[in-house]
């Protein structure tokens, strides 16, 4: 199947909903029923540390898909979602999504594809962090 096929089908199955800039696409805490795949626009999405200090964890750009991970397992947004910039995706209701997947392997490969994408993130995000540390450690114990 390819990807437009593919595309014509989530957009039989979902909705096109238009975003304003600075509109939330969805806060942490809420129940996953929908993931997203953005067509238009860019969608930053955020968490608050304990010390309510904000914190960027990606940006996302057209054609991605967001939140697929907690709406397949079923759990609460992890974070909040904002639209950088006017903007529209697609929302489809996990619960029919499944039932596509359960009808048509193509359709959870490319799932799967979208997951490792989001590893990849994370592993990034990783070493990122793990370089300030050591960056940081460095300095107080060399001064360099």
């Amino acid at each position: 199947m390819k990807d437009e096929n593919f595309l014509k089908y989530l957009y039989k199955i979902g909705r096109i909903r238009k975003i304003r800039k600075n509109n939330i696409l969805f806060y942490e805490g809420e129940k996953a029923k929908h993931f997203f795949i953005l067509l238009q626009g860019k969608i930053r999405v955020y968490k608050y540390t304990k010390m309510n200090k904000e914190i960027t964890l990606h940006y996302f750009k057209p054609f991605d898909f967001i939140a697929e991970m907690p709406a397949f397992k079923k759990i609460n947004y992890p974070a909040s979602a904002i639209c950088e910039e006017e903007g529209k995706v697609l929302e489809i209701n996990f619960i029919e999504f499944e039932n596509l997947c359960n009808k048509n392997n193509e359709f959870n490969l490319i799932l799967i594809s979208s997951l490792l994408n989001k590893i990849k993130i994370l592993e990034k995000k990783i070493l990122q962090n793990s370089l300030r540390f050591e960056n940081k450690i460095t300095k107080i114990y060399f001064g360099k």
